[in-house]
């Protein structure tokens, strides 16, 4: 049997988080969660509503009708936040390093070896870098960890 930790790709990069990192990446996260297409069409047919429901009835909701959308957003970035404020305080030590095979990444709470066989995706995203997991989990990495190479490199690998 052999040990997986064997398998683990060498540290290529380190990232120590700054002050204020975890609330910009927190805010990154929230904003990708925003974009995604089924949420912009849901918006985008709320706002029609508040506008033809102000103009046939009268300005009442505009106020409630603008504010209410952003709750959810609000409470998006709270809880991204917050769970993030542990493994991305100030000082927090992020590695990753890139083999044939695998990809190493580690944070204060641990280190994960992923095999590129388990990806079916790599995004950047501001200050983040999203892989998706199959079949259907979504990781988000400061984008420190992934300089332009080391992008391709997961890439090329995915797409074998």
């Amino acid at each position: 049997m052999t040990n997986p930790e064997s398998a683990a790709p060498p540290v290529q990069h380190e990232w120590v988080a700054g002050p204020g990192d975890a609330a910009r990446i927190a805010l990154t996260a929230t904003m990708a969660t925003v974009r995604r297409p089924a949420l912009v069409v849901v918006a985008v047919v709320w706002l029609l509503y508040i506008v033809i429901r102000a103009v046939a009835v009268g300005p009442d909701v505009w106020l409630i009708g603008i504010l209410l959308p952003l709750i959810p957003v609000a409470i998006t970035y709270f809880l991204v936040y917050r769970n993030l404020r542990a493994s991305m305080g100030p000082g927090a030590q992020w590695v990753s390093g890139f083999g044939e095979e695998s990809m190493l990444i580690g944070g204060p709470l641990g280190r994960s070896v992923l095999p590129y066989r388990s990806l079916s995706g790599i995004r950047v995203g501001g200050r983040l870098v999203f892989l998706t997991v199959r079949p259907r989990g979504r990781l988000g990495f400061p984008a420190a960890l992934f300089p332009p190479d080391a992008v391709a490199h997961v890439r090329a690998r995915i797409d074998d």
